[in-house]
């Protein structure tokens, strides 16, 4: 069984994951316990605008790939040409995505998605139609936990009922496991 520790190196904590042989009466080396360390996963920050950067336009009964500017990838693994980002190694990753509308958008029906399809699925989170007098002053966010190999292709992308600008968008991609 494995053994969950903290360990400080130098002021920065690590939680690690540590194989039960190691523990309690064997300590682990720093070679070990860097070898297990999340740290040393794959980790991708993505965002969007970047400064000057149009508004994307979501359009209407498609199930588009958001915009995404790499801000951290410790993998290399954002493939920038699809935006996509190409997982490098087999794991459960659990990614966060948003993105913000256009003030002042009309009121509409839209989702987001976080998969290795554009499509809709029990993981695609939808947002009801909203009413008032500046709906849209808001965003929608999606957590998704997913167990993928090597390869597969994660894209965060939306869907809207009636065209929809969007003004921002951020994802983040972590192995937990």
């Amino acid at each position: 069984m494995d053994v969950l520790s903290d360990q400080d190196y130098g002021g920065v904590t690590r939680i690690l994951r540590l194989p039960s042989a190691t523990l309690p009466h064997e300590p682990a080396t720093k070679s070990q316990l860097d070898a297990q360390s999340v740290a040393n996963w794959p980790a991708f920050i993505g965002a969007w605008p970047l400064f000057g950067a149009m508004p994307q336009l979501l359009p209407t009964g498609q199930f588009a790939t958001l915009p995404m500017s790499v801000v951290a990838d410790n993998r290399n693994a954002w493939s920038a040409g699809d935006g996509h980002y190409v997982v490098p190694e087999d794991g459960l990753y659990q990614c966060i995505g948003k993105y913000r509308v256009f003030d002042g958008s009309p009121s509409t029906s839209h989702g987001i998605g976080i998969d290795i399809v554009n499509e809709d699925s029990p993981s695609f989170f939808w947002k009801g139609t909203e009413t008032g007098t500046n709906p849209s002053r808001n965003g929608i966010m999606n957590v998704v936990h997913m167990s993928v190999t090597a390869g597969a292709r994660i894209r965060m992308f939306g869907y809207t009922d009636m065209d929809l600008t969007v003004m921002a968008t951020a994802l983040t991609i972590l192995r937990v496991r």
